[in-house]
């Protein structure tokens, strides 16, 4: 199990399960996903740590048109690991505690 602190679009959550795979055996890996999932707080609040990178300002721009749009592109990017991948939508802090309340005790803890 591991814990993924910060997934935006899932890009290193689809690694790590496609890794655990290739890693020569069957993989049962499973990831929870921490992230508020927010596009406007990020373009609010983190536009300078995007701002050098035009595919990620446009894709924020365009997931901020709703308010669950960049969950939703990460749902659907993660769509064929939908067994495999629990969405926690909350701030990171929040999501560990959550995860703690129901007993799970991760083997990794990925800050991305």
């Amino acid at each position: 199990v591991v814990v993924e602190l910060g997934c935006w679009l899932g890009l290193t959550t689809d690694f790590l399960l496609q890794a655990a795979g290739e890693a020569g055996e069957e993989s049962e890996l499973t990831v929870f996903a921490v992230d508020s999932w927010d596009a406007s707080f990020l373009l609010s609040e983190q536009r300078e740590q995007y701002a050098h990178d035009e595919t990620a300002m446009a894709t924020l721009h365009r997931c901020a048109e709703t308010a669950d749009g960049l969950y939703c592109a990460f749902l659907c990017h993660l769509w064929p690991w939908r067994s495999r991948v629990f969405a926690v939508r909350r701030q990171s802090g929040e999501g560990l505690r959550a995860i703690r309340r129901i007993g799970l005790a991760p083997d990794l803890i990925y800050i991305d």
